[in-house]
């Protein structure tokens, strides 16, 4: 799994997978490795409210999702693993699921993208050698990140992740030095559509314990079917923490990217993404600010450029949502991010977001989203946890097309086993 690093205590539980994927001991015998594997599995029950305008109606998604996975013990580096979900509506679905757009319950109700959706989360062959640079090789159908999953998201958050029919490999030459490349063949998305493509992904990245990384990436986008989206990415980033003691550290990341139109795609894309977060890690707490560009398309006569990630960018782009695809002219990004533990409560902690949208030209103010969100880990097991999140967002220019008035409000609870 590519690397995952949430900018808060919320995320990093909200975007857990419900079930691990690492088997740790080795099998002695094939039939071992068959037969003494791994179950696991995972419950988590979302209750997701949205009132936007200019819809009609409110929004209320109800949504229950089981999750049954077996994993093989290693047997000389072989390995299989197998995920199967189920996400199902609890009540009426009164939301628009896109899925369900042609439905009486749908009409005039804002889009929460928790569809009902049944599958293979994640089916895999895995071979992994240490002693060879450390490597995993990964053939079939699997869940992985890039960085900060601006343009490579797992939507692990999501009830119907968003998944990769892919082989990737994943090394490291050197114990600081990582080393990773994936190709992707098809995208099962959070509508639990199939993508066929002939993308590519690739990453390096140098690290030392206690002040940061530097990584270079890049992603090739090659859609079969939707060629507007073929975008190339190429990227250089670079991220903390940077450790002052044992209590204090500074949180800092930068990433800066160029897009262009790629394979089929008759656009004229020249894009540039510039992201910078700088701020404070003091024992259970933080507090930090960032910036982050994305410019849009140089000719106002070609569609819109819907940036170039794989997956649902939440929460980058503000907690009610409306901010998935990059505005024609360019969106530019303010955000504000507090949060840590709650003392007198173990297991509670808060965060707290605010974001200002505006465009890159034309300047356009395209509003604000402004959230808070507490989670608490019971006590009596860390592996249930309980959440709840507020946000709400305030359009700026009208008829802009792309962000409204909205106040949302979401409850998840969810145990993994």
């Amino acid at each position: 799994m590519f690397d995952l690093r949430a900018p808060s205590l919320f995320l990093m539980v909200a975007a857990l997978p419900l079930v691990a994927g690492d088997a740790p001991t080795e099998a002695v015998t094939l039939s071992d490795a068959l037969t003494k594997g791994s179950f696991g599995g995972g419950v988590r029950y979302r209750l997701d409210y949205l009132d936007q305008d200019p819809s009609t109606k409110d929004a209320l998604a109800s949504t229950l999702r089981l999750n049954l996975a077996f994993h093989t013990l290693p047997f000389h580096g072989f390995s299989g693993y197998l995920d199967f979900y189920n996400n199902a509506v609890v009540g009426n679905d009164l939301y628009n699921s896109i899925q369900n757009a042609g439905s009486s319950n749908a009409q005039n109700r804002p889009v929460i993208v928790d569809p009902a959706g049944r599958g293979v989360n994640e089916g895999y062959g895995r071979y992994a050698n240490k002693e060879w640079l450390d490597t995993k090789i990964t053939v079939g159908r699997q869940l992985f990140t890039l960085n900060d999953e601006v343009f490579v998201t797992a939507s692990t958050y999501r009830q119907n992740n968003n998944r990769f029919d892919a082989a990737s490999i994943e090394s490291h030459p050197l114990p600081e030095l990582l080393v990773q490349y994936a190709y992707i063949w098809n995208n099962q998305n959070v509508l639990d559509v199939g993508k066929p493509m002939a993308s590519h992904v690739g990453n390096v990245k140098y690290s030392k314990k206690g002040i940061g990384g530097i990584a270079a990436y890049t992603v090739l986008l090659d859609y079969e079917d939707s060629p507007n989206r073929d975008v190339s990415t190429f990227g250089i980033r670079i991220d903390g923490p940077f450790k002052l003691s044992d209590d204090v550290s500074v949180i800092y990341e930068a990433d800066v990217a160029k897009q262009s139109d790629a394979f089929d795609n008759t656009q004229n894309i020249d894009a540039n993404y510039l992201m910078a977060r700088v701020g404070i890690n003091v024992k259970k707490w933080y507090a930090s600010v960032g910036y982050r560009h994305q410019s849009g398309v140089s000719d106002a006569s070609d569609a819109p450029f819907e940036g170039s990630q794989i997956g649902y960018p939440w929460p980058w782009r503000g907690n009610t949502e409306q901010m998935v695809f990059t505005p024609t002219n360019g969106l530019n990004t303010l955000m504000v991010w507090v949060g840590g533990a709650i003392p007198p409560v173990p297991g509670l902690s808060f965060d707290l977001w605010y974001f200002t949208f505006n465009s890159t030209e034309n300047n356009i103010d395209y509003g604000s989203d402004s959230s808070a969100a507490l989670l608490y880990r019971m006590p009596c097991d860390t592996k249930w946890w309980i959440s709840g999140m507020i946000a709400q967002a305030n359009a700026g220019d009208q008829g802009n097309g792309a962000f409204f008035d909205a106040t949302r409000a979401v409850f998840t609870t969810g145990y993994r086993f």
